[in-house]
């Protein structure tokens, strides 16, 4: 394995009962990445969800999905109800669904000790089935919370002034929609990780993943999704502007 590959260690999971919010605010402060194993059972409401859940509650909500194949699946213009997904296209097609009404935050319990609602200006709902995923890319800080699957995480810093910040250029060109994370992987990932650190990491049922800012990741679903991720506004002073920028 290439010295340049880090397998997330002890400084970057934790049991999200021994997660203070201090800690997590130190995280977030030096930007790294943090995996909080069980993080999602904090949520009684979220700790719920299913299909069957979703479309009880929010079937008639509009949301996005693209085919399987789709490695930028936030872009897609295609349109149905979740309704409509979970029972005609969740087999073969990823909802990777961006709003700004941000509806699913009535699913989270405040005060916590990640954001207060003021801090998010999106989330992003997620469902699909295995070998799903998203291309390289980065945004402002995030919370993935991972209801129910597996999924495989590679990122590397790719902020401005970072080697990172021009690979991640470079496969934004290269790959635009239509393309894998497979095929991205078997063309790129040995390169990637000889020139930048990786750090790697397997995230499970009930665990949230922090992403900060500036981060690339890679994304690759082993088994079938469901799950939400979270912007949120860090507030920090020197951090870069803005923080909550949208997924591309």
């Amino acid at each position: 394995m290439s010295t340049n590959t880090t397998l997330a260690n002890s400084n970057m999971t934790i049991e999200n009962a021994l997660l203070t919010p201090a800690l997590f605010r130190k995280h977030v402060n030096s930007r790294t990445p943090l995996l909080i194993k069980g993080g999602v059972s904090e949520f009684q409401k979220l700790a719920m969800w299913s299909p069957e859940y979703i479309k009880t509650k929010y079937g008639g909500v509009v949301c996005k999905y693209t085919h399987d194949q789709d490695g930028r699946p936030v872009r897609s213009k295609n349109t149905t109800t979740y309704s409509d997904f979970f029972d005609t296209k969740s087999e073969s097609n990823y909802t990777f669904t961006r709003t700004e009404d941000c509806v699913f935050l009535d699913e989270f319990t405040f005060p916590n000790k990640f954001f207060d609602r003021k801090q998010v200006p999106r989330h992003i709902f997620f469902s699909g089935p295995a070998n799903t995923g998203a291309l390289p890319h980065e945004h402002g800080d995030a919370l993935n919370f991972l209801v129910t699957g597996e999924k495989k995480w590679l990122l590397f810093d790719a902020a401005p002034g970072k080697l990172g910040s021009l690979y991640q250029q470079k496969y934004y060109q290269l790959y635009p929609s239509d393309h894998t994370v497979q095929e991205w992987y078997a063309k790129e990932y040995a390169g990637l990780r000889a020139a930048v650190e990786v750090v790697e990491l397997t995230q499970q049922s009930t665990d949230i993943v922090y992403v900060p800012r500036s981060y690339s990741h890679t994304v690759l679903n082993l088994t079938s999704v469901l799950g939400i991720v979270v912007e949120f506004e860090a507030g920090i002073v020197g951090a870069p502007t803005p923080i909550g920028a949208a997924y591309r």
